[in-house]
């Protein structure tokens, strides 16, 4: 991430779309964006998060697990599943 543009605030951003890798054989039918969190909903209703993850908002539970940004702060880097709500 050490490449990407940052915002006024510090974080990296993407400037423009790209494939997400993960994703690119699953039908999404909605997408959801915070300040620094994606959700993407299937079209088989299965729903996966990715971005900073340091309030619980992506779903997933052993956030102690995720890498940390540059304060500390857990964060998924790629789209995961949110087993939860299986």
């Amino acid at each position: 991430m050490k490449d990407l543009p940052t915002d006024i605030e510090g974080y990296p951003y993407q400037p423009t779309p790209r494939l997400v890798e993960l994703l690119q054989h699953i039908v999404v039918s909605q997408i959801a964006c915070g300040d620094a969190h994606t959700v993407a909903l299937t079209n088989e209703g299965k729903l996966y998060s990715w971005g900073g993850g340091g309030c619980g908002q992506l779903g997933h539970p052993d956030t102690a697990s995720m890498p940390k940004d540059e304060d500390g702060c857990p964060y998924q880097p790629k789209p995961k599943l949110i087993v939860a709500l299986k």
